[in-house]
């Protein structure tokens, strides 16, 4: 794996490494990633539903009043 500085501490390039027989092997670091950006999907759309459903709701409340 290539090492080089960023943002003044040593960082390890993320990488998949092919092995014979198909499988593909992750650096733990990659994994950590894929795991945060489906994280950070799932929140969005839970902001987005939560936002969603407020605006609903002031809509049904100006409609009542």
């Amino acid at each position: 794996m290539e090492e080089h500085k960023a943002h003044g501490r040593e960082r390890v390039e993320r990488e998949v490494v092919f092995v014979p027989g198909g499988e593909i092997l992750q650096t733990p670091e990659a994994v950590v990633e894929q795991v945060l950006l489906r994280l950070l999907r799932q929140m969005t759309k839970w902001g987005t539903e939560n936002r969603m459903e407020a605006q609903i709701r002031e809509i049904r409340k100006g409609t009542t009043e």
